[in-house]
């Protein structure tokens, strides 16, 4: 995610954005001074997409992924506009007394969320609540009642400008490791090489085996990979209007591979893994360094490892950014007859927190994590046998 809220959008000077705004049957509503606002009802205009893309630079909130999972339909528009600048772009869709915004995983400022709340209230006088999901933003002192939740953390990298740099800041083990194992792995397999394919190349069999392998190494672990057909239809799809696939084949056989998504000026990592067989050169691990590598080629500035714990992800420079759940009232009565939803989701954070507790705990050096690995992993276990059974 970029974390500017503001970007100089030079289509909103030009003839076409004038068009394409006519076309759509948007409204631009004036602001203060020379501001304005554009909205438009059960509209996603045909700019909104590289609006989004180069402001907040999230797949979440981009319109191939938002189209492939389905999320468009009925969405209306919204775009606020200061100095000749975009400020804040949002999706929405509402009922009679709930706005929903469903573009995700961005930052947006405090000063933004007020003027769309103000629109909202003021435009909608049956609404009274919005709901953000998985954005970061301070929403103290914002003129209305809040409630925020802790929502998924992303593990993302800050690129720098060459490859050469990257390297050179990971840790001293870590570039030693990478070196040794690529090493290793060349000289035990000379065919060895690596591929990109571009989107509107990828071969889907290439992409259909690192989400194989995907399976294989959850399996290995005893966790359940629930993907369906629809699943894996959707990251196909999603690949091949906005993808790459960062490959490893070895005797021309694809060994491991990175199904990525690029947004703006972000690169989204979606699934990384390898053949199990070749663990021993730890596959996974170059994969990714390989797939990171090909994002600074690509100029990106951040690479998203989405969410999980492993290890690999902190060693090749990864840093937790915490998201949230950010549900806004018309009024502090409205917010006290929301009560029972609010103690929902109070208890299921409560749950996850208590969860994330004991699997950091099951990584330290201790007798406790000791009987916690064995714990969690008998359960593990339990639940995966339970599942293949049920598959039968």
């Amino acid at each position: 995610m970029k974390w500017s809220t503001s970007m100089v959008f030079p289509i909103l000077k030009s003839n076409e954005f004038d068009e394409a705004l006519l076309s759509s049957s948007c409204k631009r509503k004036p602001d203060i001074g020379d501001d304005f606002i554009i909205t438009c009802e059960n509209k996603v205009p045909p700019f909104m997409g590289k609006i989004l893309d180069e402001l907040y630079g999230s797949l979440f909130s981009s319109i191939p992924h938002l189209e492939v999972h389905e999320s468009l339909r009925n969405a209306d528009s919204y775009i606020a506009v200061k100095d000749n600048q975009v400020i804040a772009a949002l999706l929405f869709k509402h009922d009679q007394h709930e706005i929903a915004v469903i573009n995700e995983v961005f930052r947006i400022g405090k000063d933004e969320i007020a003027k769309f709340a103000g629109y909202i209230f003021s435009t909608y006088g049956s609404v009274k609540k919005i709901v953000f999901n998985e954005i970061s933003s301070d929403v103290e002192n914002l003129g209305y009642a809040v409630q925020r939740f802790p929502g998924t953390v992303y593990i993302i990298i800050a690129l720098p400008p060459t490859e050469q740099a990257y390297t050179a800041m990971l840790g001293k083990a870590t570039r030693k490791n990478i070196k040794h194992h690529l090493s290793r792995l060349r000289r035990a397999f000379p065919s060895f090489v690596h591929e990109v394919q571009e989107a509107g190349n990828i071969l889907e069999e290439d992409l259909l085996s690192v989400i194989e392998f995907n399976r294989m190494r959850m399996a290995e672990k005893h966790k359940i990979v629930h993907l369906s057909q629809e699943d894996i239809a959707r990251i196909i799809r999603l690949a091949k209007r906005c993808g790459f696939i960062s490959l490893i084949r070895i005797d021309g056989r694809v060994c491991a591979g990175a199904i990525c998504y690029q947004t703006g000026k972000t690169v989204t990592s979606h699934v990384n893994a390898h053949d199990p067989q070749y663990n021993q050169f730890r596959l996974g691990t170059l994969s990714c360094y390989l797939a990171v590598c090909e994002s600074i080629r690509r100029e990106a500035k951040e690479f998203n490892l989405e969410w999980g714990g492993e290890e690999y992800k902190y060693a090749l420079l990864g840093a937790d950014h915490p998201f949230e759940r950010v549900l806004i009232y018309r009024s502090y009565m409205q917010m006290l007859s929301d009560t029972k939803n609010i103690l929902q989701i109070r208890t299921s954070n409560r749950l996850r927190a208590a969860k994330m507790w004991l699997v950091n705990q099951s990584k330290k050096d201790s007798y406790f994590a000791k009987y916690l690995n064995s714990c969690i992993g008998m359960i593990k276990k339990k639940k995966y046998s339970h599942w293949l059974e049920r598959r039968k």
